[in-house]
């Protein structure tokens, strides 16, 4: 090939994965250059693979290979979804890149949307490999313990530090065993810290992720309490170490090179993406209006009186610590009726509500509170709020109605979020998917829903040629579920929550054909560009 044209030897990059085209980039300094030029160009990539096919389990250590094999550039993310009988995580850590993260979750059911069509819960183990150019991609792990205030204020003060340089987008986060006590805290104070990310996961069994990488600055500026503890996640003793400096000397130089993973039970656990993550959220639940029936854009219910309730008042119901206020609506206005009536005159109606859906003015949607056991003895609606400034804000005029699960709705509102999706990403390409369902919505044909991974098949019949992965969860994480909404894309207002499924949606713009036409593969240029790789011993890796 010595003698083709760029051009053609492009062509034939376009079709060869990343091992073959690092044999072809070894194999010359010219191919070396135009391997990697191919690469810069080509933009992000996703690629999955899974267990099951053609009726039989395939070995855990194909599916970690299939996450290399079947691509062209190497992974910077990888998500990967197993149940207690694969043995995935083993083979992750050997097969992927040194620089790739990885977050695994295992659960008892895990569900697949195969590119070709195929919806299927029967894999015991499936991957998702992302190569997003220009993305930054943060691991992090909490375990439950005296120690997890600190962490998450240092995890806290970290993306602060740095959220400038990376401007966040999103945080997939898992939480396990004791961990699920932390999920509230830890999902409130991330929003609060960055009130524009979207926040996505859900409740696991156990699970595990990359060990985080740090720079000499950031382990300077941790304290001694924190800097023993990940001392003590590498079985180690910090008892050996007398001085602040050498801890951190220990931990950047144990860091360097590896590819370690971290397994956890008890802990929350997850991945913060920035930069160029091409990443978006969005949540689907289903309701029935007990007003309306069908859910609609407006209500002609308004919102008259409303007191927020602060701990310490008298009509505050609640003891403890790390109390929350309380808004309580005691009046309502009746738009078709013109009449103002106490809330008691509607508890009656309401008996049977599961959510008090409330619409602010210019916001698209009812957000979905769940009904409190006390209204009728506190003669208000109750809406609780995590004490942020954004729920804080006066209820007064906002939109109400009131709505409970239904397994119709639910069905109905899959179809029209799925719908409203493939519309509103016309000139876009989704490459892949992550769903977090509820285990009450499947995967098996029984319950409200009365159909086999309702959730995964829906999304399937609108978008056949997409990937996507997950898991049936124990709680979902992901923004407050929405009633009458038009925009299917939410961020912020991030909530623990059930019966829903929660999206992370990796959306790129539609590149209609690469122009490599423009590469100059002179021998000044291939001899300027290999050297200044090989310049950097951290571009050695092919």
């Amino acid at each position: 090939m010595d003698n083709y044209n760029s051009d053609i030897v492009l062509a034939v990059v376009q079709y060869l994965n990343i091992v073959d085209s690092g044999r072809l980039a070894l194999s010359g300094k010219r191919y070396y250059y135009l391997v990697h030029q191919y690469r810069q160009l080509r933009g992000p990539e996703l690629v999955t693979t899974a267990s099951w096919k053609d009726g039989t389990h395939l070995p855990a250590s194909d599916v970690a290979r299939g996450g290399i094999l079947r691509m062209q550039q190497a992974p910077n993310l990888a998500l990967a979804f197993q149940t207690p009988r694969s043995a995935l995580s083993d083979h992750l850590a050997n097969t992927l890149p040194k620089d790739t993260v990885i977050l695994g979750v295992i659960a008892d059911d895990i569900q697949v949307n195969h590119p070709e069509g195929e919806v299927e819960h029967k894999s015991r183990a499936a991957l998702m490999s992302a190569s997003f150019p220009g993305a930054v991609i943060t691991p992090f792990s909490i375990d439950f313990g005296p120690k997890a205030e600190d962490e998450i204020e240092s995890l806290r003060a970290r993306l602060l530090e740095r959220n400038e340089s990376c401007c966040w987008k999103a945080i997939i986060v898992y939480m396990c065993g004791r961990g699920n006590f932390m999920s509230e805290k830890f999902v409130t104070r991330m929003q609060r810290t960055l009130p524009d990310v979207a926040i996505v996961g859900g409740i696991c069994s156990q699970g595990y992720v990359s060990k985080p990488k740090y720079t000499k600055e950031e382990l300077s500026r941790m304290t001694v309490r924190l800097l023993k503890k990940l001392i003590q996640r590498q079985g180690l003793n910090p008892g050996q170490f007398i001085e602040k400096s050498e801890i951190v000397d220990h931990i950047l130089n144990s860091t360097i090179g590896q590819h370690s993973l971290e397994y956890v039970e008890n802990s929350v656990f997850g991945v913060i993406l920035g930069g160029n993550a091409p990443v978006r959220s969005m949540v689907s639940r289903g309701v029935k209006s007990i007003i309306q029936g069908v859910p609609s854009m407006s209500s002609p219910l308004v919102v008259k009186d409303v007191f927020l309730a602060r701990p310490g008042d008298d009509c505050y119901l609640f003891d403890g610590e790390d109390l929350k206020p309380i808004h309580m609506i005691r009046q309502i206005y009746n738009k078709e009726t013109g009449k103002t009536s106490p809330a008691t005159e509607y508890m009656t109606k309401s008996v049977r509500a599961d959510f008090i859906g409330l619409k602010r003015q210019n916001h698209d949607g009812f957000e979905l509170n769940v009904m409190s056991q006390y209204c009728q003895s506190l003669q208000a609606y109750l809406i609780m709020t995590d004490g942020s400034p954004d729920q804080l804000k006066s209820l007064q005029d906002a939109e109400l109605d009131f709505f409970v699960l239904d397994g119709k709705a639910c069905l109905e509102h899959m179809d029209h979020t799925v719908s409203k999706l493939k519309e509103q990403t016309r000139g876009e390409e989704i490459l892949g998917a992550v769903m977090f369902s509820c285990s009450g919505r499947g995967p098996m044909k029984e319950g409200m829903l009365q159909e086999e991974m309702a959730d995964a098949t829906r999304f399937a019949k609108f978008f056949p040629d997409v990937p996507c992965l997950g898991f049936y969860a124990g709680g979902e994480i992901g923004p407050m579920a929405l009633a009458g909404n038009e925009n299917v894309f939410q961020a912020g207002r991030a909530t623990v929550q059930g019966f829903t499924a929660v999206f992370a949606l990796f959306i790129v713009p539609i590149l209609e054909n690469h122009d490599y036409h423009h590469l100059d593969d002179c021998r000044e240029n291939v001899t300027s560009f290999v050297q200044s790789r090989l310049s950097n011993t951290a571009h050695l890796i092919i």
